[in-house]
């Protein structure tokens, strides 16, 4: 392990691979986001593999891909990074609307590293499908292609409601479990933790919580504040328009594979899908 002086960086050798621990990544507004870079053995340059999550970079999926070492090892240059707000990065979290601007500056840097030969390539499934999605619709300088998988094109439509009633279980467990708890570690708040989590074991009751604006986990400890504004947001307005990528178009040139994801209601009722694959 080598701690480079004057940084929060640290790096690491693992094999023949090397990993640059908590690089910072500065996005336009000032905010600087954190990332994990993972070398192939040997000067490149390399295509790079991007994949930013809110759920913990050193994690990076691997619940469902090869890790990052697997990876760079096969010749790719790998970036993992913390979204906004989330774990090792700054800024607060405010799901999805900061997502296109935040990937598409990660793209271009991501790009333009030592070892990379410009081209970059995005992965990662749901929230990280989604973060996919939305800095593709941004049209980035080195993003040629984009691999979302398990996600949705609009995340008013079949994802926070459905036929207009609020997705209750799937929303609150997802925000309990895999959001607010987090965030109060990250706030360093232990008696919020501990309420929390606490409540977090008894997932099947908060559902029948009402009202649900009133949910008092949430209210007390101040975690996930978004969570009230999606309640109050209960219709397709702006606040959900300015994050849809349901009317983006896919530029000509780069491919887009999408796996699983979730038509946009319009396309279910005879539109055309939103996410297709396209070249």
């Amino acid at each position: 392990m080598v701690v480079s002086e004057g940084t929060a960086t640290t790096a690491w050798v693992i094999g023949d691979v090397s990993v640059e621990r908590d690089l910072p990544v500065p996005m336009p507004d000032g905010v600087v986001l954190r990332a994990d870079v993972y070398r192939p053995p040997g000067p490149g340059p390399f295509p790079v593999l991007l994949m930013r999550t809110p759920y913990d970079k050193t994690v990076a999926q691997s619940v469902a891909y090869r890790h990052p070492v697997w990876l760079a090892r096969h010749g790719y240059l790998v970036v993992v990074q913390d979204v906004r707000g989330r774990y090792a990065s700054g800024g607060d979290f405010e799901p999805y609307h900061q997502e296109a601007d935040d990937g598409a500056a990660t793209v271009e840097w991501a790009a333009a590293l030592t070892g990379a030969d410009g081209r970059v390539g995005t992965y990662g499934f749901s929230y990280g499908g989604a973060v996919q999605l939305l800095a593709a619709a941004a049209r980035p300088r080195g993003l040629v292609c984009a691999a979302p998988a398990f996600t949705s094109s609009d995340f008013f439509d079949d994802w926070t409601y459905v036929g207009g009633a609020f997705n209750n279980a799937f929303i609150i467990s997802w925000v309990m479990q895999m959001l607010a708890l987090p965030d109060l570690l990250r706030a360093g708040d232990d008696a919020a933790v501990a309420a929390l989590a606490e409540q977090a074991t008894r997932i099947p009751e908060l559902y029948r919580s009402w009202p649900l604006r009133d949910l008092s986990v949430l209210r007390k400890t101040g975690a996930a504040p978004y969570l009230f504004e999606w309640l109050a947001h209960d219709t397709r307005d702006e606040y959900w328009r300015q994050i849809s990528i349901r009317d983006s178009s896919v530029r000509p040139g780069w491919s887009l594979r999408p796996v699983g994801i979730r038509p946009a209601q319009s396309a279910r009722s005879g539109g055309s899908p939103t996410s297709s694959e396209s070249t």
